[in-house]
């Protein structure tokens, strides 16, 4: 019972986290778990359109012959959404990412998700990527 309970408040705050997945926060938020939390480009290529899936494929393929063995280390990455800006079919948001890389210190990085209704469904359209200074 208790990890049912466990298991039940995690998938809460998880979905607290992202919102509706049929929304633009909720899209915005499932890439940036897929592409930097995860770093699963596969996943995060599927919520993309023009330039973002441009963007990810050409991340697939300058990756594609390296290889992650079970005991690589993967970063640790935290967001928080500090912005939300647009209109009913385009919004802007701004995740403050903190990124805890194996050996350096801890360092934050902004990242702006553009989210486009496409035919009545949320697609991220561009993100970038910039110093938070």
């Amino acid at each position: 019972m208790k990890r049912l309970f466990v298991a039940v408040a995690v998938a809460l705050v998880a979905l607290g986290c992202t919102g509706d997945p049929n929304s633009a926060r909720g899209v915005g938020g499932a890439f940036v778990d897929a592409h930097y939390v995860r770093i699963d480009l596969e996943a995060s290529k599927e919520l993309c359109t023009g330039v973002a899936r441009d963007k990810v494929l050409r991340e697939i393929e300058l990756t594609s012959d390296i290889a992650i063995e079970g005991d690589t280390q993967r970063p640790r990455i935290y967001y928080d959404l500090t912005e939300e800006r647009g209109t009913d079919e385009a919004v802007q948001l701004v995740y403050e990412l903190t990124i805890h890389a194996p050996g350096l210190d801890p360092y934050e990085k902004l990242t702006v998700v553009t989210v486009r209704q496409y035919d009545g469904a949320w697609l991220v359209s561009n993100y970038v990527e910039m110093d938070p200074r």
